[in-house]
């Protein structure tokens, strides 16, 4: 781990302090992501943004900038659909791709919803970066161990393999989208490069 990292790294909360501090108590949480497509362990952590207060205000911010292409298989709204689908309660907000000409602007969207002192919650980086920038707080998230590539790639091939990996509530609005003339559009566009490997699905 890196002197920036670690220096970062002192601000993130553990749970216990998140559910048992007055004014924590009180904070929002948000996390930011492509989401394309939401998985079982994206939905976990949107679940374990309660940070043990099961009426906690969460906001889920979608990257949303590039056109579709193989690796942006869904636009904004099959992304929001699907998230609502699983947590009606969470509320997802679009945001331009975190790259460094885009810095001011992703704060300012992160800040339109959720004041400094939230909890941001991201093992991204960047992110924490920009959660220090904003005055934010550290919430704790586990590893993602589910390949969104891989996903996508049961997707692109017609492979029903893909509907073990995304949650039974979102799989209709998936099944619906990839009839689509933009879906079938664009599975067939490779992937652009990202950008200093600031975009994380």
């Amino acid at each position: 781990m890196g002197f920036i990292e670690h220096f970062i790294d002192k601000r993130t909360l553990d749970v216990d302090i998140l559910s048992t501090d007055p004014e924590l108590r009180r904070a929002v949480v948000l996390t930011t992501g492509r989401f394309n497509p939401v998985h079982d362990q994206h939905s976990e952590l949107f679940e374990s943004m309660k940070m043990g207060v099961p009426t906690r205000k969460r906001y889920v911010f979608v990257v949303v900038g590039e056109k579709q292409n193989a690796a942006n298989l869904f636009n904004f709204e099959t992304t929001q659909a699907a998230i609502g689908a699983c947590h009606p309660d969470i509320s997802v907000i679009k945001m331009p791709p975190l790259i460094p000409q885009n810095g001011l602007k992703v704060l300012k969207t992160l800040r339109s919803r959720c004041p400094a002192g939230s909890v941001y919650v991201s093992g991204n980086l960047p992110h924490k970066i920009i959660a220090h920038m904003g005055g934010y707080y550290l919430g704790p998230r586990n590893r993602i161990g589910i390949s969104a590539t891989e996903v996508r790639s049961y997707m692109i091939a017609g492979d029903h393999r893909w509907e073990n990996y995304v949650p039974k509530q979102a799989r209709p609005i998936y099944q619906q989208a990839m009839k689509s003339e933009e879906f079938k559009i664009a599975k067939d566009i490779p992937a652009r490069p990202r950008c200093f490997g600031l975009v994380k699905c």
